[in-house]
């Protein structure tokens, strides 16, 4: 199985509804601030995303939609303009069946992923996957959608179970396709061939500025340093502070793709020395970090 199946079969996620209507007029919507991860299908007309990490607006449009994995500051509005944005009104949304020709029909909802799998998964990915319905290889996006739009219409008698269970089969496809166009290899394969370690990485990847030496690796699994070594050495191919290299060096794309800066990005994972740094990403990554950001 290759690594971004292996991945997927083991997400747990679980989708819920929000709302589902058409903002009107000049609007902003949002569902920053609820500490979850989110899901925005545009089902008529357009919107803009606003969103903290992004120099500027993207503009979305009927059957787009958008997963935020990050609970960070953004805003959808039918303005184009940032400041527009942030000072429109925050509109109740009306039915579906209101008639309005500038308007913009929505489903949002969130994601709360469970287990620890699930969470690694999440630091590997950016604040946001945005899937287009226009992109031809995705199809079934197209016909999923379709159905969401179709069930969403039924308005008072729609299924919320089944928009749920929907949006969840878009969010699969939209991992899946991230992962295939970046995929943190070393770490994922750390993780794959090493279950029993499972806890040991999704903490390292929690936090990867501790000094994660062998004695507090071991400590963190409950085992003395020497059974640490032994078990260790026995499931994987690299020792025990070439695998954390491996997992902040894959945060560490991450946080550069973010904006963050060589600065930001080496105290986040653990380096005080940007020399150190930036050895320790090229040797890893095969590039600097400078280079990696120029991408």
């Amino acid at each position: 199985m290759r690594d971004n199946e292996w991945l997927l079969e083991n997400l747990r996620v679980e989708s819920s509804v929000f709302h589902i209507g058409k903002y009107c007029g000049s609007w902003q919507g949002s569902t920053a601030g609820q500490g979850k991860s989110s899901y925005h299908i545009v089902m008529d007309g357009d919107c803009w995303l606003h969103a903290e990490h992004d120099p500027e607006p993207i503009a979305l449009n009927r059957g787009d939609m958008v997963f935020i994995f990050q609970d960070c500051p953004f805003v959808l509005s039918n303005h184009r303009e940032k400041d527009a944005a942030l000072r429109a009104p925050g509109k109740k949304m009306q039915p579906l069946h209101f008639h309005d020709r500038s308007s913009t029909a929505l489903v949002c909802g969130f994601f709360t992923f469970h287990s620890v799998i699930s969470h690694m998964i999440l630091s590997f990915l950016p604040h946001k996957i945005i899937i287009r319905k226009r992109e031809d290889e995705f199809e079934a996006v197209r016909k999923i959608t379709e159905v969401i739009h179709h069930e969403a219409a039924k308005e008072e008698m729609c299924s919320h179970k089944l928009i749920s269970s929907l949006a969840e089969a878009l969010l699969f496809i939209g991992i899946r396709q991230y992962l295939h166009q970046h995929p943190p290899a070393a770490a994922l394969e750390t993780a794959k061939n090493m279950p029993e370690f499972l806890n040991l990485i999704a903490t390292i990847l929690l936090f990867p500025a501790r000094e994660w030496t062998i004695p507090k690796m071991a400590d963190a699994m409950a085992m003395s340093r020497s059974w640490f070594i032994q078990r260790f050495s026995q499931v994987s191919a690299v020792p025990p502070a070439e695998m954390v290299c491996q997992l902040r060096m894959s945060l560490a794309c991450r946080y550069i793709e973010q904006g963050k800066t060589l600065q930001q990005t080496a105290e986040m994972v653990g380096y005080q020395s940007i020399a150190a740094f930036n050895r320790a990403f090229r040797r890893i990554i095969g590039v600097t970090p400078g280079k990696y950001r120029g991408r």
